[in-house]
């Protein structure tokens, strides 16, 4: 299939979003700037488009079929909601939402996220959601999240297999799919019940395992890897091993067979659940602490969320100050203060009895599973041991340095961070100057960093904004690849504009050129207008860089906590879409610019809902650690290491005592490699040994 997209500006500007589109175009994927203004229907059916190209030229292309992308608004129901109860509405009919939290409305004790705040995806959506957990556990008090409720005991597994086969339908999907979930288990030995769920999945599979006294499940619905967790709840909460269950993608391919493959699927989680052993589960004290690395707004945030819901915090910063990249801001998107913001958040912080702040620290090792953690911090000449129940990381990013249009070889050439600090230090400067050159994506979306830094553009057109109601009098120019002001940040682009402040396209094969004589004497930025299509020459006092945001410290963090970096450098987040704020591994959380450049208002909101992920390990007295993981049996291990240079997550050593390798059940991430690699089959998956996988085809064969 021949695939063309018509864009104005590409804004691919979230994690991994400019790769994705990278990889769209090499696959053959057309991008073309333009804005169509017809689609006529042609004689054989077919669609004719007009557009006008990048080169003012009308052009027409048949295709197909055409999908218009068009934009989101929030409910006229739900606007009208908002009215009702008394919330503010902004311009674009979404919640108003406060300066400090994306989620807190106007309204003290009511809350917002996803959709109903601004345009979100998946990602951004659950990352409120968690905020608002978090939000929701300082605003009351005491916090009712504080103390977790214990489990009862597991039941004895020790009975013929009881199987209970749920399924739950996804939209759209076929009414017939039930029924064929049905016929395919419902005569199956050990199968004691068949049933559909509702919306309360939770509610309803508690419910039937009561009910049916099944002591398995087999849980069949559309990526049912998003639902496992509320699957293990609900055993575990039933008193049964949470690992007891197998699941079943209804979401099957295949043309003519698909009825028999989804009968061959069902069939197939039903014999695996026939031999499902309960893996042993051990429970460890959870120490009632809190590490928070990184003293920048993300990990105050962290610790202060953390602290209001009742926890002890360190809070460990290596330099010998608090703020981080946010001291040299001086207002969010929006305009306001963010150094008022800053000030009181320190004062806060600084105050708060639960948090104990480490200045000039770093930290030098780290041990330990979910709940149990011991990290070595080094401040001055002594070491001091830390225990801890989680950890979240929010050690931050910096602009980067360039060695293009002459930046440190003119004073008047600053990056973006350098220019925001002399508006905090020299406001005079910019009251005496005529013209700015603002020069966007410099290192960023290009080779060595084939990523897009998020706020540039925002920054820029906000402070574009500032600078001319400062100093009316000024001309501002910004150069750019794309603008990528999303979302509401779209207002100030539309302000700008209508402000005066001129855009020109610039392409990275004729990137602006800038020259000074003598490399002090006055300015010089030739550029192509796009759309005069000729070069012109702008004379500025001042010209900004938006350099690219890259990780401050990261690697050596990741090394001793023993996360993922990404392709860039950046905390990679679990790779469950349900987990935007976990890192890959357990007990470990996320916050800030470490894990990928943002705005203080993302980050704000990335540190509550860390916090209120965090808190989720911290109320339990108890946590149980091992379940889909792998075990060594030591009488084959042949001493090798195939297993630790395999594991990604780096959790297999060898344990000398032992004489074998030793994989931590609390760390295991239970991804088989080892298992597939082990050239001795001395390592097992615990629920998927080698003799189910014997057994369970076994099973099926003897089904008539």
């Amino acid at each position: 299939i021949e695939t063309t997209i018509f864009y104005m500006d590409m804004r691919t500007h979230g994690k991994g979003f400019e790769r994705y589109m990278n990889n769209a175009t090499s696959s053959g994927v057309r991008l073309i700037r333009s804005r169509i203004h017809t689609i006529d229907r042609t004689d054989n059916d077919n669609l004719l488009v007009k557009y006008v190209d990048d080169k003012g030229e009308a052009q027409k292309e048949i295709f197909d079929l055409v999908v218009l992308s068009v934009g989101l608004r929030p409910s006229a129901e739900a606007t009208e909601l908002a009215a009702r109860i008394g919330l503010k509405i902004n311009t674009d009919g979404y919640i108003q939402t406060k300066q400090n939290s994306e989620v807190q409305t106007s309204k003290p004790g009511i809350y917002a996220c996803g959709g109903i705040t601004s345009p979100e995806d998946i990602k951004g959506s659950i990352t409120q959601a968690s905020a608002v957990v978090s939000e929701i556990m300082s605003f009351l008090k005491p916090s009712p999240f504080t103390k977790g409720s214990r489990y009862p005991s597991l039941k004895a597994v020790d009975t013929a297999p009881r199987i209970l086969v749920a399924y739950h339908a996804c939209n759209g999907m076929d009414p017939e799919v039930g029924q064929k979930v049905k016929k395919a288990a419902s005569n199956m030995s050990g199968v004691v019940q068949v049933v559909q769920l509702g919306e309360d999945l939770l509610g309803d599979l508690r419910k039937k395992l009561r009910e049916t006294k099944a002591n398995r499940v087999v849980f069949a619905c559309c990526s049912p890897e998003l639902h496992k967790a509320l699957v293990e709840e609900a055993l575990r909460s039933s008193g049964l091993n949470p690992y007891l269950y197998e699941t079943v993608d209804l979401r099957v391919v295949g043309g003519k067979n698909k009825g028999s493959q989804l009968q061959d699927r069902v069939q197939a989680g039903v014999a695996k659940a026939t031999f499902l052993t309960p893996p042993p589960l051990r429970e460890v004290e959870v120490f009632k602490q809190a590490l928070v690395v990184g003293g920048g707004l993300a990990g105050m945030q962290s610790a202060l969320s953390i602290a209001k819901s009742g926890y002890n915090v360190i809070l460990v910063e290596k330099t010998e100050r608090l703020g981080g990249h946010c001291n040299h801001v001086k207002t969010n998107w929006r305009g306001e203060n963010t150094q008022e913001q800053l000030e009181k958040l320190i004062r806060t912080v600084d105050r708060n009895r639960k948090i104990k702040v480490l200045l000039n620290a770093e930290v030098k090792r780290n041990v330990g599973s979910p709940g149990h953690f011991s990290t070595t911090i080094k401040q001055a000449d002594k070491e001091i041991e830390v225990l801890h129940g989680v950890t979240v990381l929010a050690t931050g990013a910096n602009p980067t340095k360039t060695t293009e249009y002459l930046y440190g070889k003119h004073r008047n050439v600053f990056t973006w961070a350098e220019l925001s600090q002399k508006l905090l230090d020299d406001p005079s400067f910019f009251k005496n100057s005529k013209v700015g050159v603002f020069i966007q994506c410099v290192g960023s979306r290009e080779p060595d960093r084939p990523y897009c830094s998020n706020f540039c553009c925002t920054f820029a057109v906000r402070t574009a904004i500032d600078l001319m109601e400062m100093n009316p009098e000024m001309q501002i120019y910004i150069l750019y690849r794309d603008i990528r002001t999303f979302g509401l940040r779209e207002s100030l682009y539309r302000q700008a504009r209508e402000n005066g402040v001129v855009f020109i396209k610039y392409e990275t094969s004729s990137k602006p050129l800038v020259t000074a004589e003598n490399g002090i004497d006055s300015l010089k930025v030739t550029a192509t207008d796009h759309i005069l299509n000729r070069p012109i020459t702008i004379e500025p006092d001042f010209i900004s860089l938006q350099t690219a945001i890259a990780p401050d410290g990261s690697a050596q963090i990741a090394e001793i906590f023993g996360v993922d970096l990404d392709e860039d450098g950046f905390f990679a987040e679990s790779p469950e879409k349900l987990k935007p704020v976990e890192s890959t591994r357990p007990g470990v959380f996320l916050a800030g610019l470490a894990h990928y450049p943002k705005d203080t208002g993302d980050s704000l909101t990335q540190a509550n809902a860390a916090a209120a992920k965090a808190v989720e390990i911290l109320r339990k007295d108890t946590i149980e650690i091992g379940g889909r993981v792998a075990e060594v049996r030591p009488e084959k291990c042949a001493v090798c290491c195939t297993c630790v240079r395999t594991c990604p997550f780096h959790i297999p050593y060898i344990d000398h005592d032992k004489g074998a390798a030793y994989i931590d059940p609390g760390l295991c991430q239970g991804c088989g490699m080892c298992v597939a690699e082990c050239p001795g089959k001395a390592i097992t998956m615990v629920t998927c040994s080698d003799e189910m996988l014997n057994d369970a085809p076994a099973f099926l064969l003897g089904i008539s």
